[in-house]
């Protein structure tokens, strides 16, 4: 129930399988569809359903009596006087209440004005979507469905079942129970590259626009005050003068059903793209709390009243900058350092977000400075970033985007499957926020700042899809607004930011690349021949300081030691391209040496040639590695992997 208080998820039974058993086994199961499309979502609900709800929802009368007897049962009611309410508070009389107060199991009363005006008020739900990715249970519901498939458990009653699982699961071993938690973690993991994959289909968005019309129909009703403390909203600059509010950090029930969060807006200025903002925000937030519980750590965790040692926190930001500033362009040092100071230094109480900010960066530097930052402590940094976000009423979307690219790569050292949510949230709010048709050279100072971090963002997820397989999301819009630059412009930036640019440019390719190899079309030589041309242009535009050659020469004093180190490992990424794009058509000439068949459209001496490319590729990335290790720069925490 809306405002009620939140149950222990131990001894709760799972949301509408109970309910659907129940129905089921007193042969009432043909209203399970129109009870929970109603709201009455679980058993618990169904206990405080009242007369006016039978009349709303169409329940014959004597099947109304059925159901009540088992609220009474269930309930350990006596079957002849009226209860005090069981509904926690609701302020509605329940109909099993209504029907006994009169001694009377079969008549209606006539309600009082009070009772009339208290009556549950509907909350319509939309219907959910039939072709997006189900969400997986969590280990205790699979727990709980696994004991249910024993007679001993399945004839007790829904209650006795609810206190026999949740006295087992806190008896389980910790290697079971974590047995049925991996479980659940392989789930949840298929389900969110599934999700991922189903938000870039046409029936996402037909079901965002059904969900759209739906509620411009059906307007959230407002819950009772007398029901609990009411839920915060954060607020845009779209939020009305009449003091309504957006939709909260939780996500909505359309939003909980679906599993998705709608696509944005291709109108920055719009109120539906300001919309679309809060809710990408709300469903990123929410992941990241999701992931936070489902580690259940208990760590000590900082916030404004209880800040951690400051010479750790600056250790950890100097050790982020050290280590990601010449790959990722986040923030400038100037920012960090006056964040730091408005945490220590000026008394004031800082805002969540800057709170976050500083842990977040903390907490990724200790991955480059393992001496400076601890273990725990950069977990509790990252646990208590994450509480600031749940509770941060801010509005700035773009501190949102660079904070959830931030978290993103704390995530992908960490193998966190939220990392993929995080990068893909903060990309859509770049989308919304962002104006991607511009020149750059019509850029402000603070437009090309945030042009930057959003080709920071582009360089994760190219990244993350060529580490995993996974198909990118990335378009060409996207491609050309953080990658504008031509030859010569890139002639006029720093090394340092030539660095990041083609450390994106690179990425966007090697993603792509790996897209192809993982497709049905992974032998046709002429798409070979269309990455190999894409791979070799960009290495022929290199500029030369950033080649290869001269990273092993004496011309490399040039460039401080994480440049080189840097540019390393876009060599790598390149060469690894390069690879990997062959290794199809390789395999395939190996199986012709065990079978005959020549399975290729290309004659053996063009195999050849691509064959002495891979070793030729290989054989440079092992060049690199060994310039890496002769030069003690390799870390213990890289973005690629050999």
């Amino acid at each position: 129930m809306e405002g009620g208080a939140k149950e222990d998820p131990q001894v709760s039974s799972p949301p509408s399988a109970e309910l659907r058993t129940t129905l089921e086994r007193i042969g009432l199961s043909q209203y399970y569809d129109s009870l929970v499309a109603n709201g009455f979502e679980d058993w618990e609900t169904v206990c405080c359903i009242s007369e006016k709800d039978f009349e709303e929802l169409g329940f014959k009368v004597g099947h109304r009596r059925v159901l009540q007897r088992e609220i009474r049962k269930a309930l350990g009611l006596p079957q002849n006087r009226a209860p005090a309410s069981s509904c926690g508070g609701s302020p509605h009389i329940s109909s099993v209440e209504a029907s006994l107060a009169d001694g009377q199991d079969g008549l209606k009363r006539k309600p009082t004005p009070q009772e009339a005006q208290s009556k549950r008020r509907y909350r319509r739900h939309p219907k959910p979507d039939p072709n997006a990715p189900k969400k997986p249970k969590t280990a205790y519901v699979n727990f709980s469905d696994h004991l249910r498939t024993f007679s001993e458990i399945s004839k007790l009653s829904f209650v006795e079942i609810a206190k026999k699982v949740g006295l087992e699961w806190q008896r389980l071993p910790p290697e079971d129970k974590s047995w049925w938690e991996n479980q659940s973690k392989d789930a949840q993991q298929k389900y969110e590259a599934e999700l991922l994959e189903y938000m870039k289909h046409d029936n996402y968005t037909k079901y965002q626009a059904y969900l759209s019309d739906f509620r411009q129909k059906h307007p959230q009703l407002p819950t009772s005050n007398s029901g609990g403390s009411q839920r915060k909203h954060r607020k845009s600059p779209s939020s009305s003068d009449d003091g309504s509010a957006l939709p909260n950090r939780s996500r909505s029930v359309e939003q909980r059903e679906a599993g998705t969060f709608p696509e944005p807006s291709t109108r920055p200025s719009s109120a539906s793209g300001q919309n679309d903002c809060v809710y990408i925000v709300n469903f990123a937030i929410g992941e990241l709390s999701r992931m936070l519980e489902a580690e259940g750590s208990h760590l000590d965790l900082y916030d404004a009243h209880t800040l951690p040692p400051q010479h750790l926190v600056h250790s950890g930001v100097r050790a982020f900058f050290g280590g990601t500033d010449s790959l990722l362009f986040t923030y400038q040092e100037s920012h960090a350092s006056s964040l730091l100071e408005r945490v220590y230094t000026t008394g004031e109480e800082p805002d969540p977000l800057a709170l976050a900010e500083v842990f977040a960066m903390a907490a990724i530097g200790s991955y480059f400075d393992t001496n400076a930052v601890p273990t725990v402590a950069r977990k509790s940094l990252y646990h208590s970033c994450g509480r600031l976000l749940k509770g941060s009423q801010e509005v700035d979307d773009l501190r949102y985007m660079r904070l959830f690219l931030s978290l993103a790569f704390y995530c992908i050292m960490e193998n966190y499957t939220s990392a993929r949510i995080l990068v893909s949230a903060a990309i859509q709010i770049g989308r919304l926020r962002l104006p991607l048709s511009q020149n750059p050279a019509d850029d402000s100072e603070e437009e090309g700042f945030w042009r930057k971090i959003f080709r920071s963002c582009i360089f994760v997820e190219s990244w993350f899809c060529y580490s995993l397989r996974q198909r990118s999301m990335i378009t060409s819009t996207d491609k050309a607004y953080a990658c504008p630059l031509t030859a010569h412009g890139l002639t006029q930036i720093s090394i340092q930011e030539g660095i990041r640019y083609q450390t994106t440019e690179i990425a966007m390719l090697a993603a792509a690349t790996m897209e192809h190899v993982s497709s049905p079309d992974s032998l046709r030589v002429a798409a070979i021949r269309y990455y190999m041309d894409k791979l070799n242009a960009w290495h022929a535009a290199l500029p030369l300081t950033m080649r290869l050659a001269t990273l092993s020469s004496e011309d490399s004093d040039m460039l401080s030691p994480n440049q080189k180190f840097s540019l390393l490992l876009v060599h790598l990424l390149y060469l690894g391209a390069v690879t990997l794009l062959h290794r199809p058509i390789l395999a395939a000439v190996a199986n012709l040496s065990r079978n005959g068949t020549w399975e290729v459209d290309a004659p053996p001496e063009e195999v050849r040639g691509f064959e002495n490319d891979c070793i030729t590729a290989a054989s440079q990335g092992a060049r690199v590695v060994a310039l890496l290790k002769a030069d003690g720069t390799f870390p213990k925490q890289c973005w690629i992997v050999v």
